[in-house]
């Protein structure tokens, strides 16, 4: 392997890192979106879709801190025996999760999600009554559900259920 040549080279962000910081401006921007509806009169609604984007933006803060310390999210799965792993939600969070999680060498068996059908990065959706595979573990990536979807999953299954917040705080 060759060595980087100059101070930049050393210091490139990965691929993972810079998909997450495009992440993070998009919360930027929809927390902006989100108080512009708060000016509009649309309070209660805006505060909890600001909450919502606070969640998502801290836990994308959390993630890239992760990423630039060189820190994996398959590690926190390996540490478990957890091999295969089914994903609650195929939007950003759930889609950039099973390509860190492919990426290290674990097995995203399938997406669960309202949209069923199809498939997400080459991986079947499915909707929570079609769940038919056993996995190791699902993880939520729905943060603001996470108990109704936790109770909506524990009668359907016998993997461990967990939401993506436990796996990023957690490292």
């Amino acid at each position: 392997m060759k060595k980087p040549d100059t101070e930049y080279e050393k210091r490139k962000p990965s691929y993972s890192a810079v998909v997450l910081l495009l992440l993070l401006n998009l919360c930027g921007v929809l927390c902006a979106k989100t108080f512009y509806r708060a000016l509009s009169g649309k309070l209660s609604h805006t505060k909890r879709e600001l909450k919502k984007m606070q969640s998502y933006y801290e836990l994308a803060c959390q993630w890239i801190f992760l990423k630039n310390h060189h820190k994996d999210l398959g590690d926190f799965f390996r540490m478990r025996n957890w091999k295969t792993i089914a994903i609650y939600g195929g939007g950003n969070f759930g889609q950039r999760l099973c390509e860190e999680l492919c990426g290290a060498g674990l097995s995203v068996k399938f997406f669960i999600d309202q949209e069923e059908g199809g498939e997400i990065l080459g991986i079947p959706v499915l909707n929570v009554e079609e769940i038919d595979t056993e996995v190791d573990v699902i993880v939520v990536t729905v943060l603001q559900a996470y108990e109704e979807i936790y109770e909506l999953l524990r009668g359907r299954t016998k993997a461990d259920i967990l939401s993506l917040s436990d796996v990023v705080y957690y490292l």
